[in-house]
């Protein structure tokens, strides 16, 4: 009998122990892997185009638009109208040269959570891969989900500058989860909680 109630004492301290451990409130930094670990993004689809470099492309037109007027004359520059002009045309073609561009590549990314605290923002992984699924790139999206909470999901869109796309490229998206210590600090929800060094 004595047994038994020893027993039945040993457990119920068990019991309390367990509980006031679980009741043990969470760090910041604790909290934020919490919630990160109950969303996920998937990759929609995406579209890449070319988007012209506004400061080569400024220099350029500046150089080939650039005319002065003649005080007496009110003619244009023979600088201005022929060596600048020249300059901005392809010689045999008579064409002007193109912008300088660069590849911009748009997500339409899917961001769900049951997550009833909702982050204000998540920081997402994207993976740029070849035809082979060979890595060629790795950006951190840091998405405002201010307006993602519990349910189907919501679309954002997101935007990746200045890619190396060729045809048969393909891109990924992961909510990282767990996020180590030691690569905390460059996500911004984690810098955010005030617990990242």
């Amino acid at each position: 009998m004595h047994r038994r109630t020893s027993i039945a004492l040993a457990s119920i301290a068990l019991s309390l122990l367990l509980a006031v451990a679980c009741g043990k409130p969470m760090s910041p930094e604790e909290k934020v892997a919490d919630q990160r670990a109950k969303y996920t993004a998937t990759l929609n689809g995406f579209v890449v185009h070319a988007v012209p470099v506004d400061e080569a492309m400024e220099g350029a037109q500046g150089e080939a638009m650039e005319t002065t007027m003649d005080e007496t004359t009110g003619a244009m520059d023979d600088q201005a109208s022929g060596e600048g002009m020249d300059e901005a045309m392809d010689q045999e073609g008579g064409e002007a040269m193109p912008a300088p561009t660069r590849q911009d590549a748009i997500l339409d990314i899917l961001v769900s959570t049951t997550s009833r605290e909702p982050l204000s923002h998540l920081t997402v992984d994207v993976d740029q891969v070849d035809a082979n699924e060979n890595p060629k790139g790795h950006w951190l999206a840091y998405l405002d989900t201010a307006d993602v909470h519990r349910g189907p999901g919501t679309q954002i869109s997101y935007t990746v500058e200045n890619v190396d796309y060729a045809d048969g490229d393909g891109f990924n998206v992961e909510v990282r989860s767990p996020v180590p210590p030691e690569d905390r600090g460059q996500y911004k929800e984690f810098q955010e909680s005030g617990s990242a060094e």
